[in-house]
């Protein structure tokens, strides 16, 4: 139990660390360069500067869509587990449309 909640307090101060990095050009960030970012810096990134823009609830999952920058990413969160089970990441190509 100890163990776990220093793991907890080092990963939130690693995760604003990243965020207070990430805060200036978050939302102009590309979706290859948000694909070419590691797992945890892409959960975090997404959770601190991305807008809800949907969500629902399937048994034991939550799908949560984000709009970051001009690209939208699907959180998939077990609730059971208290985790997230995965990440999709959409290019909006209507956005380049003329």
């Amino acid at each position: 139990m100890y163990k776990k909640i220093i793991i907890n307090k080092i990963w939130q101060r690693n995760c604003l660390l990243i965020t207070k990095v990430l805060k200036t050009s978050a939302m102009n960030i590309s979706y290859y360069d948000f694909k070419n970012m590691p797992n945890q810096d892409q959960f975090s990134l997404v959770m601190n500067e991305g807008r809800i823009m949907n969500e629902r609830t399937v048994n034991t999952l939550k799908y949560i869509l984000y709009e970051v920058s001009h690209f939208t990413v699907e959180m998939i969160y077990n609730i059971q587990k208290d985790k997230i089970e995965g990440i999709n990441v959409f290019q909006n190509k209507g956005a380049y449309a003329i």
